[in-house]
């Protein structure tokens, strides 16, 4: 298996991994996608899906070497091109847009360390916004957040919260509310 920092796979489809007897090939897991915190995420393009993101994280070891050449993201970009085609191996899907396998927080981080991840962009996410000084600011990326807007500062994305979403985030992180309040609470809610 092989997750970004911002994929979190529910424990039950790890262990559902472990103990499932299946022939080896590739699977992908769909995840709730939410944005800079689990009350933002993107807002439908005509498709009515954007709220989830499904993507190749595994395979067997076997699928590895005799397909990837042992290497992990050949994993990821072998099934991101023929997901789209008849691949010529069948695909294990893990979770649905009304049960997700897991939960992927895109720029879920504090201003100091969203700076950092544009700073290690890798090229093909898109613009590196590192270059644009005004959009590295704690300010600008704290409006950011607060006003629910992308880098580009006129994508808007749509507020959800836990009453709105079924499984709205981790349990893990529910269970503790204080310790993960600012990747659970709208910034406009919280007193400081």
């Amino acid at each position: 298996m092989n997750f970004d920092a911002d994929e979190i796979p529910k424990p039950e489809v790890i262990q559902f991994l472990k103990f499932y007897d299946y022939d080896g090939d590739p699977f992908r897991i769909t995840f709730r996608h939410a944005i800079f915190g689990f009350f933002w995420q993107r807002r439908p393009q005509g498709r009515g899906i954007d709220d989830v993101t499904d993507v190749g994280v595994g395979s067997s070891i076997k699928f590895l070497k005799e397909q990837c050449n042992s290497d992990l993201i050949n994993v990821r970009r072998k099934l991101e091109k023929n997901c789209k085609k008849n691949p010529p191996f069948k695909i294990l899907r893990i979770g649905t847009r009304d049960h997700y396998g897991g939960y992927h927080c895109s720029w879920c981080f504090s201003p100091e360390m969203i700076r950092t991840k544009m700073k290690f962009a890798q090229n093909d996410d898109g613009p590196n916004w590192i270059n644009y000084p005004e959009k590295v600011t704690d300010e600008y990326i704290s409006n950011m957040i607060r006003k629910g807007l992308w880098f580009d500062g006129k994508t808007v994305l749509r507020r959800v919260d836990q009453d709105s979403i079924n499984d709205f985030a981790p349990n893990a992180m529910l269970k503790q509310p204080q310790k993960y309040r600012e990747f659970l609470v709208y910034p406009g809610f919280i007193k400081e």
